[in-house]
């Protein structure tokens, strides 16, 4: 008897990466201000953004529930990085919030390279698949224009629905679309905080997606490529 009738998947950085590494748009646009960055000033860069990241994401509040909010904060975070690269506080301004509206065009970003053939087996399977996002309104035209909607029978975006993760209405909104029960579910993300945590407090068990090997102690529940989620489901 087959257990699971479904999987969620998050988007960014589980089903989907950045086209650029961002140590590179940092250099990219720097450069184009006639600047110079030298690795180690990226490196600071992108720890002073991730700091801002964590001080700001793990933590209640209503950012990614909205686009302007999402907007917002992407525009704090670059801006961060860039004023760590010394940048005058009002060009570092006017830089990062291009880099945040650049974050909505499908052209920054790609599908992993498995991501495809591994959603589409499990929805030709008859495993009901679904997409999990903090993200904007946008990312319905992203996952289109990557040719992964396809192979989703639905999207659960923060902004669209007005509640994020980890809070247990975003996934029951995802059950609701899915029609299955919590025990039938399997959600699979790079975030422990968002998308294994928030999933648990419904009943879902998660996956933890650590493509790098950063998790310090690996569990039954990590796996290292999409590819594995098939051994959990047998």
């Amino acid at each position: 008897m087959q257990r699971y009738r479904a999987v969620f998947f998050d988007a960014g950085f589980t089903v989907i990466d950045m086209r650029v590494p961002e140590s590179e748009l940092l250099r990219r646009v720097t450069c184009e201000q006639g600047l110079r960055a030298t690795p180690s000033d990226l490196k600071r860069a992108q720890q002073a953004a991730r700091a801002f990241f964590s001080q700001h994401y793990y933590r209640p509040n209503d950012i990614w529930s909205n686009d302007a909010a999402i907007l917002a904060f992407w525009t704090a975070y670059y801006r961060t990085a860039l004023e760590a690269l010394r940048w005058p506080a009002e060009q570092a301004q006017a830089a990062a919030a291009h880099l945040a509206a650049a974050l909505e065009r499908p052209e920054m970003w790609r599908p992993f390279p498995e991501a495809p053939a591994v959603l589409a087996a499990l929805k030709e399977s008859g495993y009901r698949v679904g997409i999990l996002s903090d993200w904007s309104s946008g990312l319905p035209a992203i996952l289109d224009a990557l040719g992964l909607s396809t192979y989703a029978d639905f999207a659960v975006v923060s902004a669209i629905e007005g509640v994020a993760k980890p809070q247990p209405r975003f996934f029951q909104i995802a059950l609701e679309r899915a029609g299955v029960a919590p025990d039938e579910v399997l959600m699979v993300g790079d975030n422990h905080y968002a998308d294994i945590q928030g999933a648990s407090q419904v009943g879902i068990r998660g996956l933890l997606l650590d493509r790098n090997g950063r998790q310090q102690e690996p569990t039954q529940t990590t796996i290292r490529h999409l590819e594995e989620v098939w051994s959990h489901l047998e």
